[in-house]
């Protein structure tokens, strides 16, 4: 794997099927868990996206669930259906990981596995 100082692409991912191609060819390159290295990229994408493409990344690798809370109740969708939100649709200009890391420790995001609440990307 890649230095952490080292981006995993130079190119800017502005689509969920290129970052989860990008993370999913870098995962089958090494033998090691998914982490926030694999992440480690500059986007050009709407917030609502990244998490899609972030959920069917854990789902497809860990078989983990990511899932949006509102008032501490598991929502159905991770992403409204009413897209015209501003928070989901807010276009995010930086690196994956970062962005990713930010949602460690927050209250609307979580990652499940194995029923169990886990770090949302380490």
């Amino acid at each position: 794997m890649k230095t952490n100082e080292n981006l995993v692409t130079d190119k800017v991912i502005t689509t969920k099927k290129e970052m989860y191609d990008l993370v999913w060819d870098e995962y089958q390159k090494y033998d090691t868990e998914l982490n926030g290295l694999f992440f480690n990229f500059n986007v050009k994408m709407p917030k609502g996206e990244i998490l899609e493409a972030y959920s069917m990344i854990q789902k497809t690798i860990n078989g983990d669930d990511v899932i949006r809370m509102v008032n501490g109740k598991e929502q159905k969708y991770l992403i409204p259906k009413d897209k015209r939100r501003a928070e989901f649709t807010e276009e995010y200009e930086g690196n994956c990981k970062d962005y990713l890391e930010n949602l460690n420790g927050s209250r609307e995001f979580v990652r499940v596995a194995d029923d169990e609440i886990v770090d949302f990307i380490f």
